[in-house]
């Protein structure tokens, strides 16, 4: 599988934790901006690059490359603000939070080894 591949199975299934949850839900891979795919490829790349990593330095990836593009802190996810909820340490997430980010990961190695 190629790192796209991983991305876009780790975006649907992310998807889905966001229907369960009853959050905003991204649009489906084909439909997401650019910006979307490639944060959810750098995703996949830094687990790729780091298999022994753990969730925590894999949610501060994302973190600190959300920050550097300009996002801040917000009570929802607004993407037209650069607004996320999420943009916190691991360890002040709520766990619903901690668990997608351990769900990411366990699913990108999965798939990296098929």
């Amino acid at each position: 599988m190629t790192k796209t591949e991983i991305a876009q199975l780790c975006h649907e299934f992310n998807r889905l934790l966001q229907i369960n949850r009853k959050q905003k839900v991204s649009p489906p891979w084909d439909e997401a901006p650019r910006w979307m795919k490639d944060s959810t490829i750098n995703g996949v790349e830094y687990i790729l690059r780091n298999p022994g990593c753990q969730a925590s330095s894999v949610h501060e990836n994302w973190r600190q490359k959300k920050l550097a593009d300009g996002w801040k802190l917000g009570p929802m996810r607004d993407d037209k603000l650069k607004e996320h909820p999420c943009i916190l340490p691991f360890d002040k997430l709520p766990p619903g939070e901690q668990v997608k980010d351990r769900c990411f990961y366990a699913l990108v190695l999965s798939l990296s080894k098929g």
